[in-house]
């Protein structure tokens, strides 16, 4: 008699295969995490640029900073401009970097160098795949994150705690112009 473990680093998933089939219910859940010796906390952030760091030949990843400059850019007063770092084709660089208020970077090789002026971190995920580290990083590093309900799945923040999760523009711009302005409250999601 064969005994199979199967581990995953998210309860959605296991919830999901469990319904297709019954040997996934005693699946192992395993958090992820970073290493906090990499991405160290730095509470001396205090720009309006918003960043997002995430492999942008990975669809959804490249939907979410797409999303976020269509739905939410545009609601944001002009002090504000976002910052993306990560992987990306030329074309896509070349695209976001022709765009008002956006600059893409393309690979770096140190996300703390390059987030060290972000006061904020967007996880915008429209698509759900995988489980996004990003989120882990930018509170590893001190950056205000901010996801949406399908980004923070397998993370398990806790809204207004440590994160701000909001799927609706309007009110993520204004959670984001909010905090801009009040940055007492900002060390409260650190």
């Amino acid at each position: 008699n064969m005994v199979s473990c199967k581990s995953f680093v998210s309860k959605v998933d296991v919830t999901y295969l469990s319904n297709f089939n019954k040997c996934f219910s005693n699946s192992i859940v395993t958090p992820c995490g970073v290493n906090l010796q990499k991405y160290k906390f730095s509470s001396n952030r205090f720009t309006n640029e918003i960043i997002f760091v995430g492999n942008l030949y990975s669809v959804q990843n490249l939907d979410s900073v797409i999303w976020f400059i269509s739905n939410v850019l545009p609601l944001l007063e002009s002090s504000f401009n976002l910052k993306v770092v990560g992987k990306i084709s030329n074309s896509n660089k070349k695209y976001l970097n022709n765009l008002p208020r956006v600059s893409a970077t393309g690979t770096v090789d140190c996300i703390t160098n390059a987030t060290q002026n972000s006061l904020f971190g967007i996880c915008t995920v429209q698509i759900a795949a995988g489980i996004q580290n990003k989120i882990l990083e930018y509170m590893s590093l001190g950056i205000v994150t901010f996801s949406s309900s399908i980004g923070n799945e397998g993370i398990y923040a806790e809204h207004g705690k440590n994160i701000i999760i909001e799927d609706n523009p309007l009110k993520l711009a204004q959670h984001l112009q909010y905090l801009s302005k009040n940055l007492d409250e900002v060390n409260i999601l650190r």
